[in-house]
């Protein structure tokens, strides 16, 4: 029942979690991490010079998942924090507007605790002279459009959809592959540039009904 995906995986643009590739030992942290830190950098070049907040978002998502496993561990939140707070050192040292990016784009799409974390590197970047990328506001300014669900015949999975659309940007989709017979798990996550055109795919191949949702009930749902 899985979809044949439009647009982006997860992962964002470029096909692949951030990078873990070795760098150069610069920045914070013990050498692994340095290396880890690097290899992130490394993959978000070009995003001070963006036009959209989408490519980044996923980008950004895709690290602050790194940090939330889905299994529970002693003192995980504490460790996520710790692991947020050398990336800020590590990428506040590079003193460079796709440094700068970055940060803005964790800071937008990770919770609270670990969103804070970056306010104040940010800020020594502006003072430094460093200037905004365009997609600054944008990333910040989301709407919910539509979404939707479609069960198989059995009830033992779901697609779930949540189509949203950044200020003066076309809508994109986030999907959940749902089975319910793993205790309502995701096994599969997808984002797209081309939510209708999924749809259409998702009705054609599978033959299911879809039934719309309200932004509460996919809240509920994701």
């Amino acid at each position: 029942m899985a979809p044949s995906s439009r647009g982006r995986s997860r992962g964002g643009p470029r096909q692949q979690p951030p990078s873990r590739a070795a760098g150069p030992q610069s920045g914070t942290g013990p050498p692994p991490l340095r290396s880890a830190f690097d290899g992130i950098y490394a993959d978000a070049r070009g995003f001070s010079r963006s036009l959209d907040p989408l490519e980044v978002e996923t980008f950004a998502s895709g690290v602050v998942s790194t940090w939330r496993q889905d299994v529970p561990m002693p003192n995980a939140d504490e460790a996520a924090k710790a692991l947020a707070e050398l990336l800020a050192k590590h990428l506040a040292t590079k003193r460079s507007p796709d440094a700068l990016a970055l940060m803005l784009g964790i800071e937008a799409v990770a919770p609270g605790p670990l969103a804070a974390v970056f306010a104040a590197p940010i800020a020594r970047l502006r003072v430094g002279g460093l200037t905004n990328p365009v997609w600054v506001d944008s990333i910040r300014r989301i709407r919910f459009v539509e979404g939707w669900r479609s069960t198989d015949e059995y009830g033992d999975q779901d697609m779930v959809m949540a189509v949203f659309e950044h200020a003066g940007r076309p809508p994109h989709g986030i999907g959940l592959l749902v089975d319910q017979n793993m205790g309502g798990m995701a096994k599969e996550v997808l984002v797209t540039d081309e939510p209708d055109g999924l749809r259409s795919d998702w009705l054609a191949r599978s033959g299911l009904q879809i039934v719309s949702l309200n932004a509460q009930e996919v809240a509920d749902r994701f």
